[in-house]
């Protein structure tokens, strides 16, 4: 629910490693273990920085790229379609518009203060 949302983003910092493979693999089990795969599927990466962290499931040798190939094997094994949105001048665009292409995904970018428009 909304007002739930709302309270968990509020909650969230800013500080420490940024691994969006993580993000997304964690949000792809949640989705496999929680809904019907005859339903429809999707995630929402949000980003204020570039990623910076590995994620051994994917295992490319790169963050940025292992970020990718989670969002790709997401889409590919299991139909979750992967949207992201950039939301600071430090949000690596490039990356986040390569997650929502090879995701079935749409990228978005907007400044923190106007997200709820997206």
């Amino acid at each position: 629910d909304n007002t739930s949302l709302k309270n968990q983003v509020e909650n969230w910092s800013s500080t420490g490693p940024m691994c969006l493979c993580c993000g997304i693999n964690r949000a792809t089990s949640e989705l496999i273990a929680g809904s019907s795969p005859q339903n429809f599927r999707s995630m929402v990466v949000m980003s204020g920085d570039n990623t910076n962290t590995k994620c051994d499931e994917q295992n490319t040798g790169s963050a940025t790229q292992d970020a990718i190939q989670a969002a790709c094997e997401a889409y590919d094994n299991y139909g979750i379609v992967v949207h992201t949105i950039g939301f600071s001048t430090n949000s690596d665009g490039v990356t986040l518009q390569a997650i929502a292409n090879c995701g079935g995904g749409k990228y978005f970018y907007n400044e923190t203060a106007n997200l709820s428009s997206i």
